[in-house]
């Protein structure tokens, strides 16, 4: 049996010492250099892919209803991310559902108001525009008619109290825009039947420093050469959202990918081993437009990628799904897998880093946690904290990880995927 690592100190100094660290913030650049530093002490070659994210800072939001305003009057509000600055007083439109907002930009009645989105329109983050990988058409219908009616400033609602994680984070929605928990939420749709034609007052102080230089982030590539081109792809995002240390989501995923690296690097597996630290996973496949761009004709050497992301919950157990896989693929994970009861199978699911591989027909393979990911004040939240994590669970996906690598390493890039020839 392989010796216990310490894996909670990369949690605790990235989430814990840096906390904070969205895509081209200096918290990112120091995470990025941990993480890079660690892995090059391992022995790999490292490489690294460039590019450049939204740059962009929020002094303050301001939202006014019945002259009150701020914290003190529990009228807690939060600028969208890259949302435009914006000083506008107007009255309140609400929608809860698409058919409402299509009615709502049909009659005109958007058009320089405040609108309100709450329920059905606000229960997740609203994919963006321009997404490269998940593009909900759905979502894309209520981005589009929103920019179309024109309103002064949207104000989303979170389902969850005290909990402002973000529904709208697009470079490409032009309009000012900011996110309440629901029990504000809740004020504003009173203010808008008792006080129609009260105005509400949103102020956002922000501005894009993108126009000034432009924010540089990048991929971290640990290499490892095998005696064939063929390769395994072993993978975390070390990225957070807005306010949040990301102990969960996903310094234990990173955690694991570093002790990886330190169980892997230097053994004669055959095949050859790529560690990847994703920079950019929360901003909505930044991430895999750059991956794709450079290292995606290399995508026929992939044997498998396998990605850490959510693992390690102390409340729960580690869970494990694939995508892109045959039937040979799910057989070879089961057996492996048989070893570590505690592990659950769980249904596939797309929103990570693995899909930059599933959705390019390589078999791929997700690690999570059985908690899932709508505990309230804790994913995307400031309660994220190392707290949550257990370094048995974190040496549990080790060990499993590095025994599907040992069990897929002879095998040729071809002897997993789907089909594609007709029958």
């Amino acid at each position: 049996m392989p010796e216990k690592l310490n894996l909670m100190q990369h949690v605790r100094f990235l989430a814990g010492e840096i906390g904070p660290r969205p895509a081209g913030t200096p918290a990112h650049a120091a995470a990025t250099d941990y993480v890079k530093q660690t892995l090059r002490r391992t022995g790999l070659a490292m490489e690294h892919l460039p590019f450049t994210v939204p740059g962009w800072s929020c002094d303050a939001t301001t939202l006014t209803l019945n002259g009150e305003s701020g914290e003190s009057n529990n009228l807690h509000a939060a600028a969208n991310l890259v949302s435009p600055p914006c000083d506008v007083t107007a009255p309140l439109v609400t929608a809860g559902t698409v058919a409402d907002l299509d009615a709502l930009a049909k009659s005109g009645d958007l058009a320089g108001k405040i609108a309100v989105l709450y329920d059905d329109l606000t229960r997740y983050p609203l994919i963006p525009l321009n997404c490269p990988i998940y593009n909900d058409p759905r979502d894309q219908h209520i981005n589009r008619t929103l920019l179309e009616a024109n309103p002064a400033a949207v104000i989303t609602v979170n389902p969850h109290l005290n909990n402002v994680e973000r529904r709208i984070e697009d470079a490409d929605f032009t309009i000012p825009s900011a996110t309440v928990p629901a029990d504000v939420g809740a004020r504003l749709l009173h203010h808008a039947v008792n006080h129609a034609n009260e105005p509400v007052h949103l102020r956002i102080v922000a501005q894009d420093i993108t126009q000034t230089a432009p924010v540089a982030a990048h991929h971290i590539l640990g290499l490892q050469p095998g005696s064939h081109p063929a390769r395994i792809a072993l993978m975390a995002h070390f990225d957070t959202k807005l306010d949040t240390p990301g102990a969960w989501d996903n310094a234990g995923g990173i955690a694991a990918l570093l002790g990886l690296a330190e169980r892997l690097a230097g053994r004669d597996l055959g095949c050859g081993l790529e560690f990847i630290a994703f920079a950019d996973e929360e901003n909505y496949s930044q991430d895999h437009v750059v991956y794709i761009n450079e290292r995606g004709p290399l995508f026929g050497d992939v044997i498998a990628a396998i990605n850490m992301d959510g693992i390690a919950h102390i409340l729960g157990q580690n869970t494990i799904t694939c995508m892109a896989g045959n039937e040979a693929f799910q057989a070879a994970l089961a057996g492996v897998t048989a070893h570590y009861p505690r592990v659950q199978w769980v249904d596939p699911w797309p929103q990570s880093n693995h899909s930059t591989f599933a959705f390019n027909g390589v078999p791929a393979v997700a690690l999570c946690s059985s908690v899932g990911w709508d505990i309230v004040s804790l994913r995307h939240q400031p309660g994220d904290t190392p707290l949550w994590l257990s370094n048995d669970l974190l040496n549990e996906v080790v060990d499993l990880v590095v025994a599907i690598v040992e069990t897929l390493a002879d095998k040729s890039p071809d002897a997993f995927r789907v089909s594609t020839t007709p029958a």
